[in-house]
């Protein structure tokens, strides 16, 4: 079972690294420690598990372990026993935590150095978890009411806004609008309409800055697309950049989401780009320039149906 995503994807970030690695390493030594000294609570969460997972590659005892491979895994758990991949008790979002440990870990050498040596540059040290904690942050947002409405996917600058003869994710001409995401923005992506997830797709590329737009097409990329009651197919393109970039997309196909539902997450230099049928579109919203919210700002507004 691979949720629609081609088949070498085996989790929710599909381009692996250091996160993956570190996540996978901890999960296994927490079944381990349940199974050897929780085994009641490893029968409960056995008797709660839904769904099936055939062939599955993965290890599940219970919620938690479904975080990163929610986007290529049948078994779920019911809503008191899921656990979010994205805002957490502190308000950061959870599948960020590999690399706030990695930027704790780097604080505390720097720390450790200037204090055997230049202590006055201790304080530093403070610096590389706290930029972490920033950049991870992830917000509440309240999505418009409007069902005709077409949501940002992602915070940033809408810098690109043109028409496309043809698309490469739907048939015909497309509104091809791309967001570039500085280091300082939020993140996080959030669904541009209500909807049903029917096909994502991964692709390795080059490190182009993202900045580059026209110029990023052959960049590591996932794309997701969303179909809207009326049949209206929407693609957000999410893509890397050069500084350490890892794109995570949790939805697998099937998924029903809500307008401005969080679905993604791009780690570090970013830009996000939406496809949206030009024969769909009353009116677009937003001109090159303007500064959006993801699940808040309203980008163009849908042809109303009868």
């Amino acid at each position: 079972m691979n949720g629609g995503w081609p088949e070498f994807v085996r989790g929710v970030q599909p381009g692996g690294g250091f996160a993956v690695r570190v996540m996978a390493w901890v999960g296994r030594w927490r079944r381990g420690w349940l199974r050897r000294f929780r085994p009641r609570y490893v029968a409960a969460m056995a008797a709660l598990r839904d769904g099936a997972c055939p062939g599955c590659p993965h290890d599940v005892v219970d919620g938690r372990d479904v975080v990163w491979v929610q986007n290529v895994c049948g078994i779920r758990f019911p809503p008191p026993h899921r656990v979010s991949p994205f805002r957490d008790r502190f308000g950061l979002v959870r599948l960020g935590r590999p690399e706030l440990l990695l930027a704790t870990c780097v604080g505390a050498v720097v720390i450790a150095t200037a204090l055997a040596t230049v202590p006055m540059l201790a304080l530093s040290g403070a610096l590389p978890p706290l930029f972490a904690a920033w950049f991870f942050r992830d917000p509440e947002r309240c999505a418009p009411a409007s069902s005709q409405a077409l949501l940002a996917p992602a915070d940033g600058v809408l810098d690109d806004v043109r028409r496309e003869a043809s698309c490469p994710f739907f048939a015909g001409p497309a509104w091809r609008l791309g967001i570039y995401l500085s280091v300082f923005d939020v993140h996080v992506q959030r669904a541009p309409i209500a909807g049903r997830v029917v096909a994502g797709d991964y692709r390795r590329g080059r490190c182009v800055p993202t900045k580059r737009r026209g110029h990023t097409d052959a960049n590591e990329q996932a794309n997701t697309t969303f179909v809207d009651d009326h049949g209206t197919p929407v693609t957000v393109r999410q893509l890397a950049g050069p500084f350490a970039s890892r794109i995570v997309t949790v939805v697998r196909a099937g998924d029903v989401v809500r307008a401005g539902d969080r679905f993604g997450l791009i780690k570090f230099g970013s830009r996000c780009e939406l496809f949206v049928p030009v024969d769909r579109v009353a009116e677009l919203r937003v001109v090159v320039g303007t500064r959006v919210r993801a699940g808040e700002s309203v980008l163009a507004e849908f042809v109303r149906q009868p």
